[in-house]
């Protein structure tokens, strides 16, 4: 996980509570994060199987693929091929143009 600084408190000056500062995740990371999340949900059509994929380790990645999307573009891409190695033979990129360009994104079969 890539950490750009130490997650701070600030007091807020009018009610004197604790307030939790800037994320201490890069943009990068959590534009990936993102991306790999809708790629996900795309590609397995079943919420439960594309939340279950990405927060657990996976055997063929070594690591939780949410979690190594994040980390660089190369994990990303790891990801993304092992999403594509578990789609449905019988997936088909049959809706809209939106569709079928995210899946250009990772090199799926239009």
């Amino acid at each position: 996980m890539t950490i750009i600084h130490k997650l701070t408190y600030i007091r807020n000056q009018r009610t004197s509570q604790m307030i939790k500062g800037a994320s201490p995740l890069t943009p990068q990371y959590l534009d990936r994060q993102s991306r790999i999340a809708n790629l996900a949900y795309m590609h397995f059509h079943d919420s439960d199987q594309a939340i279950s994929f990405l927060n657990e380790h996976n055997l063929n990645l070594a690591a939780k693929p949410l979690d190594l999307a994040g980390d660089s573009n190369e994990g990303y891409a790891a990801v993304c091929g092992e999403i594509l190695r578990q789609v449905p033979i019988s997936h088909q990129h049959n809706s809209t143009q939106a569709e079928r360009a995210r899946c250009t994104e990772c090199s799926a079969p239009v």
